[in-house]
């Protein structure tokens, strides 16, 4: 790591953050690589069987009804023997009388929140990084260089990830 630059240089202290933070984070990373990763158990990793040609079925069913037909095409093509239901499901399908059934699914959350909330989940790691490397500096000092550092760091305004710390937890996954 680089030596600490002095406080007033704010780009400097941001690079110098996000740098500990990195090497911080690659450290845990050789840690669970070489101690923690080999105590998984063998069987961890075998994969489990391969469907039965029941299961496969369910499965090409279940696609089919939220609307991808290519399980059940690969399946009606194999000339595999296929229950009644499932049969129908493919000539409703050909003969073009299914309907798929749309769902009310959660509303795609946008990519620059998505972003906000990474760069607040930094924001104590970076805390506590520049709380150690320059303890004469106050709290607030000390949050708001933090503020800023995880704003570069995702490229967003600081303003807004200060919003969002501001905010209640339970308010950060919410739409608005």
């Amino acid at each position: 790591m680089s030596s600490k630059p002095r406080w007033r240089d704010q780009a400097a202290v941001i690079a110098w953050a996000i740098e500990a933070y990195e090497e911080e984070l690659s450290e845990e990373q050789r840690i669970f690589w070489t101690e923690q990763l080999p105590q998984i158990p063998d069987d961890f990793f075998r994969l489990p069987p391969p469907p039965t040609p029941e299961q496969w079925e369910r499965i090409a069913v279940r696609d089919a009804k939220q609307g991808d037909f290519t399980a059940l095409a690969k399946l009606v093509a194999s000339g595999a023997p296929l229950s009644e239901g499932t049969r129908q499901l493919a000539h409703d399908r050909m003969i073009g009388t299914f309907k798929i059934k749309q769902k009310a699914g959660r509303k795609k959350v946008h990519p620059d929140h998505r972003t906000t909330v990474h760069a607040a989940r930094m924001v104590p790691d970076l805390i506590r990084i520049l709380r150690g490397g320059y303890p004469d500096q106050t709290r607030t000092q000390i949050r708001d260089r933090a503020v800023e550092a995880a704003a570069a760091h995702y490229k967003i305004n600081p303003e807004t990830v200060r919003n969002l710390l501001n905010r209640p937890r339970r308010y950060w996954f919410s739409k608005t």
